[in-house]
Order: C-alpha cells, then structure tokens, then sequence
C-alpha cells in the first residue's frame, strides 16, 4: 500500500513523469503505470486519493476479477458436431458464430480443446466421410 501511496504522490503531486518515478522508487514503469492509470481514467486528485482508505484504494489498482467479468458460456458440443456434418461447416465458422454470440468467449484454441475434450467423454469422433464412429 506505501508503494501505491508513494507512487502516486510522486506523480501527481510532484509532478515526476513515470521514468522518474519508477528510478526514485526502484520499481519498473510498468508497476507506475499500473498504479497510476487507473486513478487518471477516474480523475481523481492526489487530494481526493488521500481522503480514501486503503480498501478502496486497493479495489482501484486490483479491481475484482470476478465481478466484472462472468466466465465464458460453453457452446453446445452437440449442435456443434451436428452442425460440422453439413457440407462446407467448419469448426472455425462455428466459433467465430459463438464468439459473435459472447464477445468475452474463449479465443478458438480453447473452443477446439473443449470441443476435442467432449468427443473423448462421450466417445463421439468423425470418420473422414463424414459418418460418426460409435
């Protein structure tokens, strides 16, 4: 909490720039920036930070994670697999479908794991024709 107390003071009350800052504090620019960034998009004076509390202060430079953000909604594997048997369906098509669906859904290396992953569980593959082993 001192180094986010400090850091801020040098740069908003001081006037430092983040070089500065980060030589007279011996951290990187990076943890400057991390520190300071979020009380700028509030506008927020070093003033108004110092009436704060130390909680409040922390849930400005770590916000939650998990309040903001809701995990990625899985697809439905089989709506999938029946889909990639029509002629010219690709699992590439069927992510970029799910993604326009759920903006923050997982990037396509993950969909195809999960996708790879169901197929082992419930034992569902696709012969190079297009029919299913089962």
């Amino acid at each position: 909490m001192r180094r986010i107390k400090d850091t801020l003071r040098l740069m908003l009350q001081c006037g430092m720039n983040q070089t500065q800052t980060a030589e007279s504090l011996k951290i990187s620019r990076a943890t400057v920036q991390k520190f300071v960034i979020p009380f700028q998009k509030l506008n927020l004076t070093y003033e108004q930070i110092l009436l704060m509390d130390d909680d409040a202060i922390n849930a400005i430079v770590y916000p939650s994670k998990s309040s903001e953000e809701n995990p990625p909604r899985l697809p439905d594997f089989q709506k999938i697999y029946t889909d990639l048997r029509k002629r010219g369906v690709t699992r590439k098509l069927l992510w970029e479908d799910y993604i326009r669906d759920n903006p923050n859904g997982m990037k396509y290396s993950r969909f195809c794991f999960y996708y790879h992953e169901w197929q082992k569980q419930t034992n569902t593959y696709m012969h190079a024709c297009g029919t299913s082993w089962r």
